[in-house]
Formats: C-alpha cells, sequence, structure tokens
C-alpha cells in the first residue's frame, strides 16, 4: 500500500486526522532516527542478538534468537523507512534541509 492509499484510506476511517505541519520537532526526531540507525550499524558488527535483546522487551519471550540475515534485513527495512519519511517531509516541505 502506498502512503497516498494510506493516508487516504485511514483518513477516511477517521483513524488518523490531519494536523497542522511543525518541521521543528520534525527535523528534531529525523536527525534521532539517523543517528539510530548509524548505532544500530555500528552494533550490528558487534552482536546482532541485541535487536532481540530489545524486542524480546515487547514480546517478554528469551528463547527466540535472531540471525545475522533476520537482524540486517530488519537493519534494512528501517533504513528503507526512514529515507521514504525524509522523502514525503521534503516533498511536503521542498526547503527542509536535514543535518545528519
Amino acid at each position: 500500500m502506498t502512503y497516498e492509499k494510506f493516508i487516504h484510506e485511514y483518513l477516511g476511517k477517521g483513524l488518523v486526522k490531519k494536523q497542522e505541519t511543525n518541521f521543528r520537532p520534525i527535523q528534531k526526531l529525523m536527525t534521532r532516527a539517523h543517528r539510530d540507525l548509524k548505532t544500530a550499524k555500528a552494533n550490528l558488527s558487534i552482536d546482532e542478538d541485541k535487536m532481540r535483546k530489545k524486542r524480546n522487551v515487547f514480546t517478554y519471550d528469551v528463547t527466540i534468537s535472531i540471525s545475522k540475515v533476520e537482524a540486517n534485513n530488519a537493519l534494512n527495512t528501517a533504513v528503507r523507512f526512514v529515507y521514504l519519511t525524509d522523502d514525503i517531509i521534503k516533498k511536503q516541505n521542498p526547503q527542509t534541509e536535514f543535518k545528519f
């Protein structure tokens, strides 16, 4: 599902609402997201089970381990998500310049 279809559907269902955009907090959040991606890339080379530990906080299941391939796939998905978000923000405000 594309971003536009998602927004149209969820606005129609009343599950999300339009809000005036404030780019200052968005800048802070995106800076944090990019910093977290750098940290995740560094941690992946040291210990891919760090992702498992964080995931277990949410699932409370310590018996499941995660492979290096799964950790890489999760990181790649996060990278794509963050850069897609960058693109959406820049389309809404072409003057936005992120400084990462």
